[in-house]
């Protein structure tokens, strides 16, 4: 979602999944990518009261099963945003870790800014 006052473009999307995988002092971090079917998006309007369509809000599809992928309970999946913003032209990356399998539904979301699902 593009809460700013500007435009944001230029925005390349990252969906990574990632394993734990030990070694002798520790673990380290086994990641493999996840196909997005839109992987860039040229460009995120501002969020506007009188657009009835929420184009300021974008959806992530992918065709690979996350819920074979996704076994145990100590994996993760990143989500990774790359976009510009318009108005100072500065690049801005914004990551968020889902922790739980139990993030992935087959319900609906609510359009816009809101994240509820039915």
């Amino acid at each position: 979602m593009n809460l700013t006052p500007a435009v944001i473009f230029d925005v390349r999307v990252e969906l990574t999944f990632y394993k734990p995988v030990g070694d002798f002092k520790g673990n380290n971090l086994q990641g493999s990518d996840i196909k997005l079917k839109d992987n860039f998006i040229a460009y995120i309007p501002r969020s506007n009261d009188n657009d009835s369509f929420n184009l300021h809000a974008m959806r992530l599809r992918t065709t690979d099963n996350l819920p074979n992928l996704w076994k145990d309970k100590s994996s993760f999946i990143r989500l990774t945003i790359i976009g510009k913003h318009a108005l100072s032209g500065f690049n801005q990356v914004f990551v968020k870790d889902f922790l739980s399998v139990d993030c992935i539904t087959t319900k609906k979301f609510q359009s816009g800014n809101y994240l509820t699902v039915k």
